[in-house]
């Protein structure tokens, strides 16, 4: 399942599924926090939160092809959106291990999108 749930099957396990045009596929690369970041927070205080930049940008693909707006899924919640690129946000997590996904906000656009994962401390 994708992080929205969605079950999904790999072309290459698909019967009948042959790969697109030149090999390219469009894919939303998650740039910012990379992958096993660590945000370190002071200790004390009620629930420390961190500001965190979420960044994406878009690759492969043909010319012509439109995402429009990003959404940034943390932990299976949609934190935000932003129309772009540049895709760029700044939110507030809290402690703990965290998993970020970009995905097109509109569900009939199709475009590979690997999730990250990252920590606060």
């Amino acid at each position: 399942q994708d992080g929205g749930g969605l079950p999904w099957f790999a072309r290459a396990r698909t019967a009948g599924c042959a790969p697109g045009g030149d090999g390219a596929a469009e894919e939303l690369k998650i740039d910012s926090p990379a992958p096993g970041t660590v945000y370190l927070l002071p200790w004390g205080g009620p629930t420390p939160r961190q500001a965190v930049e979420l960044r994406a940008s878009l690759s492969g693909g043909g010319p012509g092809r439109r995402v429009g707006v990003v959404e940034f899924v943390v932990d299976g919640k949609v934190v935000a959106a932003t129309a772009g690129p540049p895709y760029r946000v700044i939110v507030k997590v809290t402690r703990g291990d965290h998993e970020l996904l970009a995905r097109p906000a509109d569900g009939l656009v199709r475009v590979a999108s690997r999730p990250s994962r990252f920590s606060v401390r």
